[in-house]
């Protein structure tokens, strides 16, 4: 990380921290809709 400017690496964690929000957002949206096509296909 020496060679590595701070601001690049703060750049990069914050793409990081973003992607993994997303990523989890949309698994447990997706959780949420596949529970609600079951209720609908059930009821």
């Amino acid at each position: 990380m020496t060679g590595v400017p701070l601001g690049i690496a703060l750049f990069i964690d914050q793409i990081a921290r973003d992607a993994c929000r997303v990523m989890v957002a949309f698994f447990y949206h997706g959780i949420d809709r596949t529970i609600a096509m079951m209720d609908n296909r059930t009821g």
